[in-house]
């Protein structure tokens, strides 16, 4: 066996047996397993790939069909898409933790009647994730939260997704929902009920909000004489409190997103006393139909992005991107702002290219006690682990091309393993 093939198979097994964090999930504690085949070939990149290779749409969306029945019409198209890296993550999840050989392919009926069986395993999701996946520690969004949990809550945490005050373009209904009606009638009384907001709807347990960015996310600083006008017309009947806080259509753009960015800066301010952590997806644009979306992002992105980071430095920013076109300037961005970090690959990026070329640029730019290897945005443990099995073979190959290269030794990038992965996130996200 050749030196390299050799040292790439030695980083690998190192990788697979060091601690984890995952500080970003979608896993429900109340179902974090799958619950058939389908489900967990119904993740929206799996059926984005079928969609590509020509599958008819009625596989996922006629309605009178049985889960045996959507799978038996999308298999036929995974043929054309095992070249893919979602390809890739699903086979390995039923390659490597149901044992069955070409799952997707001959043997998907044993893939079906497999995932039924791990469907009614109560302890399965926690199998995968401890003992496959190495997990010591999973983060779940709060709005999942349930009395009954499966999910072992003994290693997991809460962040706050749905309903996070911060960059959402929602948020000035969020608050209207909170007050009920009620008349806010200058500054200091909205950045009070802003306040009261985040304390109802952050307890102790949440360590983090998440929320997405737009592209064109603007948020300027907003004087109080300025919201204070706004109450000032509503006193006076010159205007309707709908126009400002509801749903009305026809209210005045700019001075709704002046409402918007004094809420921000708001919810900002208190997240940074807090301690809590801000994680921000960024680098995509959703398109409504099918669940599709596609990257995008504009010139001054990361310099809008740069400008809050170093104005809330009381706040530990982590950015899940996935725009490749960004990637250099976020990595540069998190070299001159230390409260700003790079987590991991998100969406357009869990790709084995895309990987190696993001991982090998941070490990060139930036001081690796604070890169974060890994975070899955999975749905389910098993996607958990699929995607993890791709961050592991793409880091095994582009440490052991350092390492070959002469630029690392075979110990510093044992120590980039135990940091990338369970050291940096358990600090910077746990503060342990």
């Amino acid at each position: 066996m050749k030196k390299s093939k050799i040292l790439y198979e030695s980083l690998l097994r190192e990788i697979k047996q060091t601690p984890k964090l995952d500080i970003h999930t979608h896993v429900k504690p109340a179902a974090p397993q799958a619950r058939s085949l389908y489900e967990m070939m119904g993740y929206h990149f799996v059926t984005a790939d079928l969609d590509c290779a020509g599958m008819p749409e009625e596989a996922v969306t006629k309605n009178n069909l049985t889960d045996y029945e959507r799978v038996a019409k999308m298999i036929p198209y995974f043929k054309y898409c095992r070249n893919t890296g979602t390809y890739l993550c699903l086979e390995a999840i039923l390659k490597d933790l149901y044992r069955i050989e070409d799952p997707l392919g001959a043997n998907w009926k044993k893939s079906f009647a497999a995932v039924e069986r791990s469907a009614k395993d109560a302890n399965w999701a926690n199998k995968v994730l401890k003992e496959h996946c190495k997990l010591e520690h999973v983060v779940v969004d709060y709005a999942e939260r349930d009395t009954k949990p499966v999910l072992d809550m003994s290693f997991a945490s809460y962040t706050l997704e749905r309903g996070a005050l911060s960059f959402r373009a929602n948020t000035v209904e969020q608050i209207w929902d909170f007050v009920k009606n009620k008349y806010v009638g200058s500054a200091a009384e909205l950045r009070q009920t802003v306040r009261d907001y985040v304390t109802k709807s952050m307890p102790a347990c949440v360590k983090s909000v998440t929320t997405g960015v737009e592209a064109d996310f603007f948020f300027p600083e907003v004087h109080d004489s300025e919201i204070d006008s706004f109450t000032l017309k509503t006193r006076s009947n010159e205007i309707s409190m709908e126009i400002w806080w509801g749903s009305n259509q026809s209210a005045n753009l700019s001075n709704r997103l002046k409402m918007l960015s004094f809420i921000f800066h708001e919810a900002m301010k208190v997240y940074a006393e807090r301690g809590l952590k801000v994680i921000l997806a960024i680098g995509a644009r959703a398109i409504h139909f099918n669940n599709k979306s596609f990257t995008c992002h504009t010139a001054d992105t990361a310099q809008r992005l740069g400008e809050i980071a170093f104005r809330y430095k009381g706040a530990q920013f982590f950015i899940i991107n996935c725009s490749r076109a960004l990637a250099h300037e976020l990595t540069i961005l998190s070299k001159m702002l230390p409260n700003l970090c790079l987590a991991g690959y998100w969406w357009h990026g869990m790709y084995p290219e895309y990987v190696g070329q993001a991982l090998a640029e941070k490990l060139d730019i930036i001081p690796y006690n604070k890169i974060l290897g890994f975070f899955s945005d999975a749905y389910m443990a098993e996607w958990v682990y699929g995607k993890l099995t791709l961050v592991q073979k793409e880091t095994a190959r582009i440490l052991a091309d350092k390492v070959e290269r002469g630029y690392y030794s075979e110990d510093l990038a044992g120590d980039i393993i135990r940091k990338i992965f369970y050291e940096n996130p358990k600090r910077l996200y746990l503060g342990k």
